[in-house]
């Protein structure tokens, strides 16, 4: 995963989620994103952890795609970014 999000990166994915939109908002239990970044270190977000949270949720929000959460995940546990 690169550093810091990607404009480029973070337009595919919107697209991506885009396309599953219908199928998420048509089923009889409505579906959403989650996302969880995991890497090696201590517990305390770094801040390329809270971009790329942030980066997440803007890309949701385009696909106009439910986001209930970003968590981070260390050897520590799982956090709650968004």
């Amino acid at each position: 995963m690169p550093p810091h999000p990607e404009p480029q990166l973070l337009t595919g994915l919107a697209q991506v989620l885009a396309g599953l939109r219908d199928e998420l908002i048509a089923s009889p239990d409505p579906g959403s994103a989650l996302f969880t970044l995991e890497r090696l270190g201590h517990d305390v977000p770094r801040p390329a952890d809270l971009a790329w949270a942030e980066a997440l949720g803007t890309a949701c929000g385009r696909a106009e795609v439910p986001l209930p959460g970003v968590f981070l995940s260390t050897g520590s546990g799982v956090q709650r970014l968004r």
